[in-house]
C-alpha cells in the first residue's frame, strides 16, 4: 500500500546544494534547494503525525492566548483561559445578587473574602461571593483556583466578528453645498438603523460616523450643475472602537436651462445649478474589512463622545424636543428644524440674582426654515414684594425670502411642570432684518421660590411662524 507520507520518508541532497535527487521507490517530489546541504533527512509517517498533533496543539495554545478571561493570583501569577459559568451569585448589605458575567469586568479582593465587581456600565457591587473557587478552562485542561488565593478577575469581553463590506445605513445631519463645502472638510452622519451580526448588535442606532468632502465641481459649460461627493470613512462601535468604512454620497446640480435660453450664445457659458446635499440625505457606507467588536460598552473617546451628541441634537430637533442651549456653538450650526423651533435656556444663577442683573444667550446656529433667534437676552429684577420681573428680549432674524409674522411661547418649567407661562403673537419680522420683541415675565414670589428650589429651572422658547 502506497503510503501517504512517503515523499516524506528519505530526500538525498547533493552537498553542493545544486542537485537534490530523491532515492525512494514511491516516486515524489523532485525540488531544487540550497538551503539543506545535509546528506539524509528521514521522517516516518507515524514522526509526522506526531509533528501535526503538536502543531495543532501549539495553534491551539496560541488562539487560547489571543482572547481570554485572567485570573490573577496572590503571589502575582495569573491563569488564563475562559472562567466557567453564566453568573456569580454575591452576598451584598442588600441581599444576595446573581450577576451574570456578561455585565462583569473585573472582580477584586479587598480582604477578608470580600471583593468589589467593576461592572462594564461604570458601576461597582461590593459583598462576598458565594463560591469557593474559580473554574478557569485552558486549552488542555481546566484549572480550579481557591478564591482565597484570587487578587483579581478580569473577563475578556464576548465579542463578535464583524464581516468585511457590512452594510451599514448612514443619514447627513448637515446641509452641504457645493459653492461652499471645501474638500477634505469634515462631514457628519448618523446611523438610522442598528447594524447587527449573529443577532447581536454591534453599532447602536443613531450612532455617530463621519466622513469628509471627498471633491467638488463647477458646471461652467452649457449650463451643467455642480457636482459634490460625500465619503464615509467611520462609524463608532457598541464598544466605543472606531470601524473603517468606505462609500460615497454623490449630488449634482441642476441643468440652468435658463440661463441658455435667456442668454443666446453666451448662456452656454452659464454656470448651472449648485449641487446640495440636504440634511437627511441617506445612503449606505461599507464596512472597509473584517473588525472584532466586543459586546459590552466601554467609554468612548472624547471625539467619538462629542460627535454622539451632535447625533443626540440633530435627533432631539427632529423629534422636537427642546434643544438645551448650553449645545448649541456658534462654530456649528443645526440643519433647518421643522416649525415650532424649540429651545431650553438654563435660568441659573441669573434667578437667583438679588440685583438687577441680565445675561446674553445666543442661539443663532439653530434656525427654522429662513428664520432664526439669533439671541436672547435675559434680564431679572427682583422686587421688594419678594418676586420678580423676568424681561426677555429675542432678537428674530429672517434671512433673504419673504416678511414672517412670528408667534413666540414662554414656559418657565421645573423639571416638565411649568410655573409661568407668557405669549407673544403676530411679531412682523422684515426680510433680512432682525427684529427685537421683548416681554415681560412677572413672578411672584411663590413661582420665585418654585423655580429656585429646583437644580436647573428653565425658560422654554418655542417660534411659529407664516408669512406676511
Amino acid at each position: 500500500m502506497l503510503n501517504k507520507f512517503a515523499f516524506l520518508e528519505r530526500r538525498v541532497y547533493d552537498r553542493t546544494g545544486l542537485a537534490p535527487t530523491q532515492e525512494n521507490n514511491h516516486g515524489g517530489l523532485a525540488e531544487r534547494s540550497g538551503r539543506f546541504p545535509q546528506t539524509v533527512v528521514s521522517i516516518s509517517s507515524r514522526e509526522a503525525g506526531m509533528r501535526i498533533l503538536v502543531v495543532g496543539i501549539i495553534v491551539a495554545l496560541i488562539a487560547g492566548a489571543v482572547a481570554a478571561d485572567e485570573v490573577v493570583l496572590q503571589s502575582g501569577d495569573s491563569v488564563t483561559g475562559t472562567v466557567q459559568g453564566d453568573h456569580l451569585e454575591i452576598e451584598t448589605s442588600s441581599g444576595r445578587l446573581r450577576v451574570p458575567y456578561s455585565s462583569l469586568k473585573q472582580l477584586t479582593s479587598t480582604g477578608d473574602g470580600a471583593v468589589t465587581l467593576e461592572l462594564v456600565d461604570g458601576s461597582s457591587i461590593q459583598g462576598r461571593p458565594l463560591a469557593e473557587n474559580v473554574n478557569v478552562r485552558q486549552s488542555l485542561f481546566d484549572r480550579v483556583v481557591p478564591l482565597r488565593e484570587v487578587r483579581a478577575v478580569r473577563w475578556d469581553p464576548p465579542k463578535v466578528t464583524v464581516p468585511a463590506s457590512t452594510p451599514v445605513p448612514l443619514e447627513l445631519i448637515r446641509t452641504l453645498n457645493s459653492r461652499s463645502a471645501q474638500t477634505g472638510a469634515s462631514v457628519e452622519y448618523c446611523v438610522t438603523q442598528p447594524v447587527k451580526v449573529d443577532g447581536k448588535t454591534v453599532i447602536a442606532n443613531h450612532a455617530p460616523a463621519w466622513g469628509e468632502v471627498l471633491g467638488t465641481s463647477s458646471g461652467h459649460n452649457v449650463g451643467r450643475g455642480d457636482k459634490l461627493a460625500l465619503l464615509a470613512k467611520a462609524v463608532a462601535a457598541v464598544d466605543g472602537s472606531e470601524i473603517p468604512l468606505h462609500g460615497t454620497y454623490d449630488v449634482a446640480g441642476g441643468f440652468n436651462a435658463g440661463a441658455v435660453v435667456a442668454g443666446g450664445v453666451f448662456g452656454l457659458l452659464a454656470e448651472g445649478n449648485p449641487a446640495e446635499a440636504g440634511f437627511g440625505a441617506r445612503f449606505d457606507g461599507q464596512t472597509d474589512r473584517e473588525v472584532s467588536v466586543a459586546l459590552t460598552a466601554s467609554p468612548p473617546s472624547p471625539a467619538i463622545t462629542a460627535r454622539q451628541l451632535d447625533c443626540d441634537d440633530y435627533y432631539s430637533v427632529l423629534t422636537g424636543d427642546f434643544v438645551p442651549a448650553e449645545r448649541l456653538r456658534r462654530s456649528r450650526g443645526f440643519a433647518p428644524v421643522p416649525q415650532p423651533l424649540r429651545v431650553s435656556v438654563p435660568l441659573l444663577p441669573l434667578l437667583s440674582s438679588k440685583e438687577r442683573s441680565q445675561k446674553s444667550v445666543p442661539l443663532g446656529s439653530l434656525r427654522m426654515e429662513d428664520l432664526s433667534i439669533t439671541t436672547v437676552v435675559l434680564e431679572i429684577d427682583p422686587q421688594r414684594r419678594g418676586g420678580a420681573d423676568l424681561q426677555v428680549t429675542a432678537e428674530i432674524l429672517v434671512r433673504p425670502s419673504v416678511d414672517r409674522r412670528v408667534n413666540l411661547d414662554y414656559q418657565l418649567v421645573v423639571g416638565d411642570q411649568a410655573i409661568k407661562a407668557a405669549k407673544q403673537s403676530g411679531i412682523k419680522a422684515a426680510e433680512g432684518k432682525v427684529k427685537v420683541a421683548k416681554t415681560k415675565i412677572e413672578l411672584s414670589g411663590e413661582q420665585l421660590a418654585a423655580l429656585l428650589a429646583s437644580a436647573d429651572p428653565r425658560l422654554r422658547i418655542s417660534m411659529t411662524a407664516i408669512e406676511d
